[in-house]
């Protein structure tokens, strides 16, 4: 067993905020002001790495579609780096992107210049979309099959449809809980699961663009934790085989959440055997 130290030139450790294992078993590693790498195992077993951002560039996202190529969303452009190994660059100096997802076959990525571009996997052609409101596009997530939920640097959330290419004000909005500063998680059915620090939290599992508001932190535990409940966090969502979820916090025990009768379950440590070991 051996462990590989990732370095500059200059001979200094580096360290990256994300890793992704891509479907070629290739390990990239990237994060703010860090640029991108990838770790990729030759016949022999040693470690290739290349560099397709230098250290001092920011990766916002990487996605791999499903034709098995990677996109690299960075301040300046776009990037893609097929499964031949070639890189192919796209909006140079032209847009600021900042999140993409792909559904159908169709990845959407948003932009800071209010432009949504689609690109077509099978056709290799992008589309640019302009919405009315104007406003720097920051997240994307999926709503449903036809719909995304595309959230505004200052003109709020919106649904985009996707056959008509509408935007609309979403219902979130008027949620005085939603605010911009939420924390997002997936699970692995590629639902999402937004929460903010007052234990608030919403699923969007992604099919019908139905959107399950719960509140994590009851009354009685709130008057339990104190005012201490500013450092609420989500570490893990767990989807299991018999279809329910498991939302692991920092510091407020475990839930289980059963989709199909719309139970939630608190389990926190008690002075009982059988009780979870810990909160965290």
């Amino acid at each position: 067993d051996t462990f590989t130290h990732v370095k500059d030139d200059a001979g200094r450790l580096l360290a990256f905020e994300n890793l992704y294992e891509s479907s070629a078993g290739d390990v990239w590693l990237w994060g703010n002001n860090d640029g991108i790498l990838r770790m990729r195992k030759d016949n022999h077993g040693n470690i290739d790495r290349k560099q397709f951002l230098p250290a001092t560039e920011t990766c916002n996202f990487l996605l791999e579609d499903t034709s098995g190529s990677i996109w690299i969303g960075t301040k300046k452009g776009l990037k893609k780096v097929t499964e031949r190994d070639s890189t192919e660059n796209y909006y140079n100096k032209e847009y600021y992107f900042t999140q993409a997802i792909e559904l159908n076959g169709i990845i959407y990525f948003s932009t800071m210049e209010a432009s949504l571009l689609v690109y077509n996997i099978k056709r290799n052609t992008f589309e640019e979309i302009f919405p009315a409101f104007e406003d720097a596009l920051i997240n994307l997530f999926r709503l449903s099959s036809q719909k995304l939920l595309v959230f505004s640097y200052s003109q709020g959330i919106w649904e985009y449809d996707i056959p008509t290419n509408a935007f609309r004000k979403s219902e979130l909005n008027a949620d005085i809980h939603f605010a911009m500063d939420l924390q997002a998680t997936y699970d692995k059915n590629g639902g999402v699961w937004f929460y903010n620090q007052l234990g608030m939290l919403w699923y969007c599992r992604g099919e019908d663009s139905g959107i399950r508001k719960m509140h994590l932190i009851p009354e009685n535990v709130m008057n339990t934790v104190g005012h201490d409940w500013h450092s609420f966090a989500i570490d893990a969502v767990l989807a299991d085989s018999e279809g329910l979820f498991w939302i692991m916090t920092y510091g407020y025990g475990l839930y289980s959440y059963d989709p199909g009768s719309g139970t939630l379950t608190t389990y926190t440590n008690q002075p009982a055997e059988k009780s979870i070991a810990s909160n965290y």
